[in-house]
């Protein structure tokens, strides 16, 4: 069994833990929150996408070892977890209920709490309606602006390889949304138009290899 020790936005912010950690025998595995692609959420990377976890057994000693190094303050669980969400708003901790299969069991437990001591509902169907929420804003094409068809356009034509990759992509990409639906990643528009592209590509790479082998 192993328990969260430290987390952070990216991977080498864990590295001065991990060597600390490493320097007492103490080796710990990473673990990320990651999704399936969705080009909405592309660069809306969480606070603490990158977690640090190590052996239940080893925990309280790791946990002391970084409180000597000044890397985490000393206190129990509940206070950090209250230090961490306490300064978020009833919508972002109903944001985590609704979210819950992508966020850490504890942290989801005290933001319920904290809402509940606001005063705020956290029944079943106030969450399904925020999780309904998220869920529709997610499932929001991605419409490309004209200059950028334009230059996929341009670059499809030089290269008929990389217009068949980009019809492949933006016609047949799929996203998944927080309530596990699929859902197409590009506007009706933008895929009809690709897929047009990755067509007459085809077409041509297919008749300049012709042309050269024949």
């Amino acid at each position: 069994m192993y328990k969260e020790i430290f987390s952070a936005a990216y991977p080498q912010d864990l590295e001065p833990i991990v060597k600390l950690l490493g320097s007492h025998d103490i080796i710990g595995k990473v673990e990320t929150g990651g999704s399936e692609f969705n080009a909405n959420m592309a660069f809306n990377r969480p606070p603490d996408a990158v977690k640090l976890m190590v052996s239940a057994s080893v925990y309280e000693h790791a946990r002391m070892l970084l409180i000597t190094a000044g890397i985490i303050a000393d206190t129990d669980n509940e206070e950090g977890l209250r230090e961490m969400l306490g300064e978020l708003d009833n919508d972002e901790l109903m944001e985590m209920l609704a979210d819950a299969a992508r966020q850490p069991a504890d942290q989801v437990a005290f933001a319920r709490k904290l809402l509940q001591e606001r005063g705020q509902s956290t029944e079943k169907a106030k969450v399904n309606e925020k999780l309904e929420e998220i869920a529709t804003a997610e499932r929001v094409p991605v419409t490309l602006s004209f200059a950028r068809r334009l230059l996929l356009v341009f670059f499809s034509t030089l290269l008929p390889v990389f217009g068949i990759g980009a019809a492949l992509i933006v016609g047949l990409f799929k996203g998944r949304d927080s309530k596990g639906n699929s859902f197409w990643l590009y506007s009706t528009t933008d895929r009809l138009l690709f897929l047009l592209v990755g067509i007459v590509c085809g077409a041509m790479w297919l008749s300049i290899y012709i042309f050269v082998y024949r």
